[in-house]
């Protein structure tokens, strides 16, 4: 409910109280003085503009204040977007990180063996025995022609880490790969 609601309702029960008691009172005492409650009624009248004329200029105040609070319901919705934004790039930057320490974590473990570690698995392909070439890993070098560890030895870093769609720094896991393959051949 608002302030006009309020203010239009208590002036317009105020003149229906005004009314009925007129109307009850001229019928008790018959001959009241007219004039008195003429006065009255047009200083009701009078109070009644009076309201409605200020009612009137604070609207543009209230319209104002509505949209104040609907700006500030936005600014704090653009604060959010930003504080995610934000969120986000850490979130990216730790992924990163962490991939960086598992891609040193697996070079580091394929290079720490001194002999080639044979992988017991149950896939006849030659590729599961390298460790690191997953299933996902052999069904792109098989797309690319590489179906032997031959085949794999023979590549180059750069060449091999195209074909798995991994960047420069994989380099390191890319050599310890290839000489992992060269151990299972010889």
């Amino acid at each position: 409910m608002d302030l006009k609601s309020i203010v239009i309702g208590f002036v317009g029960g105020w003149l229906v109280q005004w009314a009925l008691d007129m109307m009850f009172y001229r019928r008790e005492t018959g001959t009241a003085d007219t004039a008195e409650w003429q006065r009255r009624l047009e200083a009701a009248q009078a109070e009644t503009a009076r309201l409605r004329v200020q009612l009137e200029g604070v609207q543009p105040q209230l319209d104002e204040l509505k949209a104040l609070k609907s700006e500030a319901g936005v600014s704090n919705l653009e604060a959010e977007r930003d504080r995610l934004r934000v969120d986000l790039v850490n979130a990216q930057a730790e992924a990163q990180s962490l991939r960086a320490q598992l891609d040193r974590a697996t070079a580091g473990a394929v290079s720490a063996s001194a002999s080639p570690v044979t992988v017991a698995t149950k896939s006849t392909d030659p590729l599961a025995a390298i460790v690191g070439f997953g299933e996902d890993r052999r069904a792109k070098l098989h797309a690319a022609g590489v179906t032997s560890l031959a085949d794999v030895a023979a590549l180059e870093p750069a060449r091999l880490l195209e074909i798995l769609g991994l960047g420069d720094d994989h380099s390191e896991v890319a050599e310890a790969w290839i000489e992992e393959a060269r151990g299972h051949q010889g």
